[in-house]
């Protein structure tokens, strides 16, 4: 009664309804399932309770760095790095406030007390910049000739080309952001990426998806959609790597991080591959792309929607002698929580 009621003189009807019913359910669950991973990456955010700790030592650390980079720029440029230099103090006010004091905070001073010389030297007498900077001495009880000199890393062509160990050219890899003017070996990008695939990847999935540019055009526009490189008059660049996963490779939303993972290891392993080849290289930051960028660039390079962007490497030939910033990192008692 209930086939003919129903379902009519077709007795597969109940079997497709049941398939839609499937369907419908692993959408719900599925779109539940993701709602319940975004809460558990992202609640973090909307905690009342804030590490004032780690956001005030992590802000530190990168406008520290920032700063660093305009240092070492072939042509240090006078109120370059001004606002992030205030930013600086800032935290760095609620360091000592709060009695939050490592080697990275020691290390802040020495780069500040670098940029402010700079900006202040001469005829750039930047008197806000200067004021701030000796109340924050004042306020803290800091002598200004106590804080050490900051001193670039110099790093030799030669000394680059007779790396003995990892271990050696671990120390020596650097991100370097002045390039000579001399071609990069397509060949040899091949023979660094072949290199690079036996990094490990979940269950040998590999689902990064690289494309290398080197034609003047296509790196002209990089500059114009990315703040890295932009000094086309002082930073010559020719080669430029574009990393990517395929997000079909990866289940979501329990692998939604995955495919970032394995690029991540990928890219460094083509890092460590291009350094003990001779190259000098710099990893840069996709983040730095706005919506609109990232349209263009996926526009002009067919890039498709199922690839997702991770980083950009720049890949150069050394100077003779490479100045670099000193970039300090962590003792191992700063990050290894249980041993």
């Amino acid at each position: 009664v209930w086939d003919q009621r129903v379902a009519g003189s077709n007795p597969a009807t109940p079997t497709i309804i049941m398939r839609i019913l499937k369907k419908i359910y692993k959408k719900i669950y599925f779109f539940l399932s993701l709602l319940r991973y975004l809460y558990k990456d992202y609640i973090f955010l909307f905690s009342l309770k804030k590490n004032i700790q780690d956001i005030v030592v992590s802000d530190i650390m990168k406008f520290s760095s920032r700063l660093e980079k305009s240092i070492n720029s072939k042509h240090f440029v006078t109120g370059r790095g001004l606002e992030l230099s205030s930013k600086l103090i800032n935290r760095l006010h609620l360091a000592f406030k709060n009695k939050i004091i490592n080697n990275q905070i020691l290390f802040s001073l020495v780069v500040l007390k670098k940029y402010v010389s700079l900006q202040t030297s001469n005829n750039n007498k930047n008197e806000k910049l200067l004021n701030e900077y000796n109340f924050f001495l004042k306020k803290h009880k800091l002598n200004g000739t106590d804080i050490k000199n900051y001193k670039s890393r110099k790093l030799s062509k030669n000394k680059v080309r007779n790396l003995k160990s990892f271990t050696q050219l671990n120390e020596l890899r650097r991100s370097v952001r002045y390039f000579s003017t001399k071609k990069v070996n397509l060949n040899d990008i091949n023979k660094a990426l072949d290199v690079s695939q036996n990094t490990p990847s979940v269950c040998n999935r590999q689902g990064w998806k690289v494309f290398v540019f080197n034609k003047k055009n296509d790196i002209d526009f990089f500059r114009t959609i990315h703040k890295g490189f932009a000094d086309k008059n002082n930073q010559p660049l020719n080669c430029l790597i574009l990393i990517t996963f395929n997000k079909n490779f990866f289940e979501y939303p329990i692998e939604r991080h995955q495919g970032y993972t394995d690029s991540g290891l990928f890219s460094m392993s083509l890092v460590y591959a291009l350094t003990d080849m001779g190259y000098a290289t710099c990893t840069l930051n996709i983040n730095n792309l706005t919506h609109k960028n990232e349209y263009l660039l996926r526009k002009r390079f067919s890039i498709p929607k199922n690839l997702s962007l991770v980083m950009f490497i720049a890949v150069g030939h050394y100077l003779k002698l490479n100045i670099t910033p000193v970039s300090l990192k962590n003792n191992i008692k700063d990050f290894v929580i249980k041993k």
